[in-house]
């Protein structure tokens, strides 16, 4: 009998020692697990959190993506809205280069005929100077030969009354 206590005693001693070793390795289990659970939880968190940051960036993207969009079309509205006022603007300089080459030819024109018009007035007044030249040279000539005359009239009229 005490040699059965003994090994009743021993049996449950083993048998404490053996279930304080399982519930110690229970309680390491417990806490591996629990904390797995929380790195599993953190990952989950983690992959929550990127999928929302990717959502968000693909939000965002979507977003930029419709302003460039619509800055590319703004961009070809004001080239094309400056090509076309260039191209109006190089047109109106070529129509004024136009009529200031005609405005031009024009004034030479112009020029020249004034020129032409003081030419043949300078003629006429040249040709009326030489006939007034010519006419007075005449007169003179005749005014001469009258003083001549008048000078042997005087000479002889001087020498009758002796």
């Amino acid at each position: 009998m005490i040699q059965c206590q003994d090994h009743a005693s021993r049996r449950m001693s083993e048998m404490k020692k053996q279930i304080a070793m399982e519930q110690h390795a229970k309680t390491d289990l417990v806490v591996k697990v629990n904390q797995e659970i929380e790195d599993k939880v953190e990952i989950i968190e983690l992959l929550k959190e990127s999928k929302e940051q990717q959502a968000a960036m693909l939000t965002d993207k979507a977003c930029i993506e419709r302003e460039l969009r619509k800055l590319q079309a703004q961009f070809q509205k004001l080239q094309s809205s400056i090509e076309s006022k260039l191209q109006q603007q190089v047109q109106q300089a070529r129509e004024m280069i136009e009529q200031l080459k005609k405005d031009r030819q024009i004034a030479i024109a112009e020029m020249k005929q004034q020129v032409h018009e003081e030419m043949e007035r300078k003629d006429g007044e040249i040709l009326r100077s030489r006939s007034e030249a010519q006419s007075l040279g005449h007169e003179n000539m005749q005014l001469r030969n009258a003083s001549n005359g008048w000078r042997k009239l005087q000479q002889i009229s001087w020498r009758k009354p002796e």
